[in-house]
This record gives structure tokens, C-alpha cells and sequence, in this order.
């Protein structure tokens, strides 16, 4: 946020300059001579404008834009772009008026062409310097106005309070916004601590909207239940999402790792550490998501369709009990996600009596990532939610990671259309933004169009 003391810092950059143009056209308005003055006056002859009474001011003037040239995306401070550009058109409307108050002064001294001997240099240097603004103001005008924010009167208010307030939402507000980082999304062998949620609060600044789910990755290999994590989430008025993963996350996708086979879950091998997460989810005791086995129906995950030999018959019958241990435990807090890659695969479903939600998976790796080419919102998640919906009407879907790349189309208006798909299907209950660079470009923040995309369809009443 820009404060007064940035403003005023502009301002008493600008003094004499000011002073001298003030002067100038003070002079010139009433007859009367003042002291100050900017160029060499009342000389008999013509005289050259010299280089060093403007350079200074076409210097300023460039140094001012060079954060709008150099800075692509400054996240929430994209305002400072509309102070950049500010400063240096100032510079160089002094640079011009100085110029203007020379050809004044001379004009009886000397013919007109020989006025462009005088000046034309400096008038050069001039529109050069004018033309990289006018780039500056094409390439970044509308974000700086954008992220213009004035700053309060009163006191700042504390994040945590911020972040309750964003709470009070209208009821008819009824879609989450989520998101995953990368160091949330990195939990399995880098447990994710209160300074990594830092990224999480950056999303929420730039898209100007409470992130009321946090989602974070647990393989079974290396991850302890975590019950400072689930509160750390609570504190902040967000509801945990855990993505649970039956595998060892370092060694990779499409490796078969048969210590994690189906069969082994279902003859109860794992009982043990299934037995110690359902214990610390229900101690817990307030509503957390577990997003367990996601991707079944894909054949890269060890769990996944014909890896270890794995049956749909066998994910079911794992589902089941896994979900059953966690209701001995008393564990009734936890709302289970069935999530596919795509489609609703039926042979995978255990059943709404062991699900909550369903979720499925809407990444557009354009021409960068997944070799599908660049496909719109609606081309690879609208018929999945569809089959979702028709498969249990009455269970909520989720966007479980969704995202979009760069590479191959428009980004912003990916988002745009995805926003614009999700006001006809109100069946679709959360959002959760895969925000993180993993094969491509995922992150909101990659573009200031993407970003302004996002944060404009994130305004509407029924988000959360």
C-alpha cells in the first residue's frame, strides 16, 4: 500500500523545479521580472539552451520508469507503477517547459528556423525519453491504476483481523476459494511451518479475497499427522485440506512401488499409521478435507489404475477401509474427497454413505506441459463436472487443483472463462488454485493480466 509519506516523498523531490516554472510563468503572465531563473534571460542575442539545464530532468524522468520497464509483476505493489509514472512525466513536462520558456525568451532574437538549431537537440532528447514513458504507460498504465490504494486515516488493522472480517461473507456466498504453494505442496519431505503460510497471504493479497481452504500434500512414506499444522490453518479462518497420498513421493510418478499396492492397504498392513492420522484428525475436532488417493482412475500414482495391478474392486474395498478406521476412531469431523483425474469413474466410487465431496483435477498445460495443447476451462473440466453432478446429485464438487499456464493462449481469459462457466453451475463448491510452478507456470501471479483476471471474477458475492 502506497502511504502519505511515499506521496509527500514525491512531492519534495519536485521543489525547484517547480519554483522555476512557477516563476517562469509568473513572469511571463504579469511583465514583471523575477530573480529565479532557469535558463540564461534578457541577453541581447540568441542564446543556446544549454544541455545540462535539461539533462537533469530527462535523467529523473528516466530513472522514474525504469520500475514500470524492468518490474513485470510486482504483486501488491503494482500501485507504485501509477507513482512511477507520474514521476516521470513531471520531469519531463519541466523538460518541455524549459524548452517552451527558451524559444520565448529568444523568439525576437532569431528567425524561426534557426529556433531548431537552438533546441533541437534538447527536443530530441525530449521525445525520446517522452516515447519510453508513453511504452511505460501501455505496458503497465492500467495495473497501476489498478493497484492504486489510498492508505487509511486510522490505524492498520492486524492480518488476523483482516482475515476474520473477509469471513463475514454474504449467505449467499457459498463457493470456497482455496489454494496450494509450493511449500505446502513440498509438506511430504519439507514439513511446511507458520512462515511458509507467507504464501498463502501473498495469494490472498493479490487476488484481494480470503483463501477459506489450504490445501498441503502427506505421502505415507515421510509424513506424520500434524495436529500444529491443523491449527495453524484454523487460526487463520481457513479449513485444512490434506491431499493423502499412499506412496513414496521422492521416487517419482509412473514407478509402481508395490510396498504400496491396493492389496496391502485392504489387508491391513498400513492399519497402524492410517490408525495414528484418524486419532490426530478427530482430536483435532473441527471440519478438516481429506483428499485421500486422488487420481485413481490415472495410471501414475502406485495406487493408480493397472499399477501393482491394481483393481477398481480393490480401491474401492481400500476406500472403505481406510474411511472405517477413521469412524472407530471417531474422526466424524472429516469430510472425504473422492477425486478422479476426469470423468466420474464409477467403478472407483465407494459410495456416497464414505464420501463428502467430489473433486477433479482441471490443469491447461497449453503448449507446455501434459501434450494436450492449450484447452479452455469448459474443454477439459465441464464435462467431468457433469458426470459428477449426475453421479451424486446431492455432494458437492470441488475444483480440487485447478491452473493454467501461460504458454500457448491466454491465460487471463482461461480464468475468465472458467469464472464465467462457474456462475451456471452453482453445484461446484470450491476452487482450490494450484498455485505453484510444477511443469509450467501455474501461479496467478505469472502475469499482472492473469492476476487482475482472477481477482476480478474472485469479487462475486458467491465466493468465499
Amino acid at each position: 500500500m502506497i502511504s502519505w509519506e511515499a506521496i509527500l516523498f514525491q512531492f519534495v523531490r519536485w521543489p525547484w523545479a517547480l519554483i522555476g516554472c512557477a516563476s517562469a510563468v509568473w513572469s511571463t503572465v504579469t511583465g514583471r521580472e523575477n530573480g529565479f531563473k532557469v535558463t540564461p534571460k534578457g541577453a541581447a542575442g540568441e542564446r543556446p539552451l544549454p544541455l545540462r539545464v535539461i539533462l537533469p530532468y530527462l535523467v529523473l524522468a528516466a530513472v522514474s520508469i525504469l520500475p514500470v520497464l524492468l518490474v513485470a509483476n510486482p504483486g501488491t505493489a503494482r500501485g507504485y507503477y501509477f507513482w512511477a509514472l507520474l514521476n516521470g512525466v513531471t520531469y519531463l513536462l519541466v523538460s518541455i517547459a524549459v524548452v517552451a520558456l527558451h524559444i520565448a525568451e529568444n523568439r525576437s532574437h532569431t528567425a524561426g528556423r534557426s529556433m531548431l538549431r537552438l533546441v533541437g537537440a534538447r527536443a530530441m532528447a525530449i521525445s525520446a525519453v517522452g516515447g519510453v514513458l508513453a511504452f511505460g504507460a501501455v505496458l503497465h498504465g492500467s495495473d497501476g491504476l489498478d493497484g492504486l490504494t489510498w492508505p487509511s486515516l486510522g490505524p492498520a488493522t492486524p492480518t488476523a483481523f483482516v482475515a476474520q472480517a473477509k469471513l463475514a461473507t454474504p449467505a449467499s456466498a457459498s463457493v470456497d476459494i482455496g489454494v496450494t504453494t509450493l511449500p505446502l505442496a513440498s509438506n511430504a519431505t519439507q514439513p511446511w511451518t507458520a512462515a511458509d503460510l507467507s504464501t498463502v497471504n501473498a495469494f490472498e493479497r493479490d487476488i484481494d479475497k480470503h483463501a477459506s481452504v489450504v490445501m498441503w500434500y502427506a505421502d505415507w512414506q515421510h509424513s506424520a499427522p500434524s495436529l500444529a499444522q491443523l491449527r495453524m490453518i484454523e487460526r487463520r479462518g481457513s479449513i485444512p485440506e490434506i491431499t493423502w497420498e499412499p506412496w513414496d513421493s521422492t521416487k517419482g510418478l509412473r514407478k509402481p512401488q508395490p510396498r504400496y499396492a491396493l492389496r496391502n492397504i485392504v489387508d491391513g498392513k498400513f492399519d497402524a499409521y492410517i490408525r495414528a492420522w484418524a486419532k490426530t484428525l478427530a482430536a483435532y475436532g473441527k471440519p478438516v478435507r481429506l483428499r485421500f488417493a486422488q487420481e485413481m482412475n490415472g495410471n501414475w500414482y502406485p495406487w493408480g489404475a493397472g499399477t501393482n495391478g491394481n483393481t477398481p474392486q480393490e480401491f474401492v474395498q481400500a476406500w472403505r477401509h481406510v474411511h472405517d478406521i477413521f469412524t472407530a476412531a471417531g474422526a466424524t469431523n472429516v469430510q472425504w474427497v473422492w477425486s478422479p483425474v476426469s470423468g466420474a469413474p464409477t467403478q472407483y466410487f465407494p459410495g456416497v454413505q464414505y464420501v463428502n465431496r467430489l473433486g477433479v483435477t482441471c490443469l491447461n498445460g497449453g503448449t507446455a506441459a501434459f501434450n494436450a495443447g492449450w484447452r479452455s476451462f469448459t474443454a477439459i473440466c465441464g464435462e467431468s463436472i457433469e458426470q459428477l453432478h449426475a453421479l451424486a446429485p446431492g455432494l458437492p464438487i470441488d475444483l480440487s487443483e485447478v491452473g493454467s499456464t501461460e504458454a500457448g493462449g491466454s491465460k487471463a481469459a482461461w480464468i475468465t472463462g472458467m469464472f464465467a462457466y462457474l456462475a451456471h453451475h452453482p453445484e461446484v463448491k470450491s476452487v482450490i488454485w494450484f498455485n505453484l510452478d510444477k511443469q509450467t507456470d501455474f501461479p496467478i501471479q505469472s502475469s499482472p493480466a492473469s492476476e487482475r483476471a482472477f481477482r476480478e471474477g474472485a469479487q462475486a458475492a458467491r465466493y468465499k
